[in-house]
């Protein structure tokens, strides 16, 4: 049987794709920026700012020394550093390579991290010195560094500085639209992470329509919120580049506390940040309103997970010049719907917010409830497992109904976030919906309690609104004047709810925690 390995790019061999005129490849906007606005800025961190043609020279020097070690069309290179310009360049030189980059995150135990690289066949990884020692020192493998790491690292260094003097051509490869671009490993329902495999042109599919949906342009500054491991950074890095704006890159202390986060989004007079609702949600409770008094931003996405139309009413209270926007699709799809909000009526507010229409050049249609996928930003397939058909259809496993009032699909849960409680059907996600419409909560997540298999319990993990009393009576009365007994959970208070690398809530922890818990304890007022 065939798979999507080293040797497949969307079910083809990887080294019979022919370069067609007309294709385009996720670099070839940044090298038009670099040749008509060659000294806008491209990229900033903390401590370099990069313009479009030295962002360009630098991914071609990157290309040059990656070429010169033996990287060839179709490798798979593993990326784990911080953040920086220097890495952006490092990431492109790894397209323009012809190879795809694998990006990793520190935050994965150091196991995960050498098994996805070995599950890969990563011909070689690009880090930093801060990560170096989390790779196992694999004889076969190639290690780059962007920075000085020692004398026993081949180093990037050279390039990064002096890519000025790289020539145009230095090398290039012919990559073609259809060469695999990324793979991004996501939770895998067999145990093992999984790899979803993007092209240049799937890529390009969603980012053509984002920027010009949004109407990005050279004035714009993105911020890069989202770990380069996490789909979101997939708008962030290239549709910046398609537009001609600025990319911003914050440190990690400031990208993983919201109250920060916004207050530097002001700071650095960022225009568009697409992020997770967490970071809307927890930080305009953290009396930051003040510091966006005279915010620069225009767009607002939010992707990853629903967010209530209470926040999202806060929110364009907050920002009320700003245009919200709600972004949907799994890694594989990239963004597949989308939705602008209309400003809300505080007294009227909807059920909730819809996912919208499709996008992206995509159709979405429902089966059996289940929303269905077919169009140009599909995954290519999953790494090592058989290629999927190009024109095939993908079920998200997604359940949604469409609202002819409220213009789109509306989000209803997972397919496997249906549950039975006493023989009935128990969507976790209305029960979440519900306690949200409750004024003293902020935060919540449904779950069931299968540890006594013949009678599963609902419980709901609840963060309450800030000042808001721990009043667990009285929010079951509110559950009950909306659901049917089976479906009033028992209350679990927290602080805070935990949360991943990529900003959603981390909904293995808090199952974990239910377990540690005896069985039907409640949290008290």
């Amino acid at each position: 049987m065939e798979t999507c390995g080293s040797e497949m790019v969307d079910g083809g061999p990887a080294g019979s794709i022919p370069v067609e005129a007309g294709e385009e490849r996720l670099f070839d906007r940044l090298d038009h920026h670099a040749a008509i606005r060659p000294d806008a800025p491209a990229v900033e961190d903390s401590e370099l700012t990069l313009s479009y043609q030295e962002l360009a020279a630098r991914s071609r020097a990157v290309a040059a020394v990656l070429s010169g070690s033996g990287i060839r069309r179709g490798d798979r290179v593993a990326v784990l550093a911080s953040k920086s310009a220097d890495l952006i360049a490092a990431m492109y030189g790894i397209l323009r390579a012809g190879a795809a980059y694998v990006p990793l995150s520190a935050d994965w135990p150091t196991e995960r991290v050498r098994w996805v690289i070995k599950d890969v066949g990563a011909a070689a990884v690009v880090t930093d010195r801060a990560h170096l020692e989390r790779l196992d020192g694999d004889a076969s493998l190639r290690i780059l560094s962007i920075d000085d790491a020692g004398p026993e690292v081949a180093s990037l260094r050279g390039a990064l500085s002096g890519g000025d003097a790289t020539p145009p051509d230095a090398g290039a490869v012919n990559v073609g639209e259809r060469d695999l671009a990324y793979v991004i490993y996501t939770s895998g329902s067999t145990g093992d992470p999984k790899g979803v495999m993007h092209s240049h042109r799937s890529a390009l599919a969603f980012v053509r329509w984002a920027a010009n949906e949004l109407a990005l342009d050279h004035n714009d500054r993105l911020a890069s919120h989202a770990p380069f491991n996490f789909d979101l950074s997939i708008f962030d890095i290239y549709a910046a580049s398609r537009a001609g704006a600025t990319l911003v890159l914050p440190d990690a202390g400031t990208s993983t506390v919201p109250a920060r986060f916004i207050v530097w989004l002001n700071a650095q007079r960022i225009t568009t940040v697409y992020s997770v609702p967490g970071v809307w949600i927890v930080g305009l409770q953290a009396s930051v309103r003040p510091e966006l008094s005279h915010t620069s931003l225009r767009t607002i996405i939010y992707a990853g997970e629903a967010m209530a139309p209470k926040h999202v009413l806060a929110l364009q209270e907050a920002l009320p010049r700003a245009e919200i926007h709600n972004f949907y699709g799994p890694t594989e799809t990239n963004v597949c719907t989308a939705y602008r909000l209309p400003k809300l009526d505080p007294e009227h507010l909807p059920p909730a917010i819809p996912i919208g229409l499709a996008c992206s050049g995509d159709t979405v249609s429902m089966d059996d409830e289940e929303l269905v996928v077919r169009g140009e930003s599909l995954l290519v397939g999953y790494w090592g497992k058989p290629p999927r058909a190009a024109d095939g259809p993908y079920r998200t496993g997604d359940l949604v109904r469409f609202d002819e009032a409220l213009g789109g699909y509306v989000f209803l849960g997972r397919r496997d976030g249906m549950r039975k409680i006493r023989g009935f059907r128990v969507e976790l996600g209305e029960v979440e919906a519900c306690i949200l419409k409750n004024a003293f909560t902020a935060e919540v997540v449904a779950a069931v309690d299968e540890r006594d298999e013949a009678h599963p319990t609902l419980v709901a993990f609840v963060v309450p609104a800030r000042g808001a009393p721990r009043d667990t009576m009285e929010l079951k009365r509110h559950c009950a004047g909306f659901l049917p007994p089976y479906m009033v959970p028992r209350i679990i208070w927290r602080e805070s709810m935990p949360v991943t690398a990529t900003g959603k809530i981390d909904r293995r922890a808090l199952n974990a925690e239910l377990i540690g818990r005896p069985t039907g304890t409640e949290a008290k007022r």
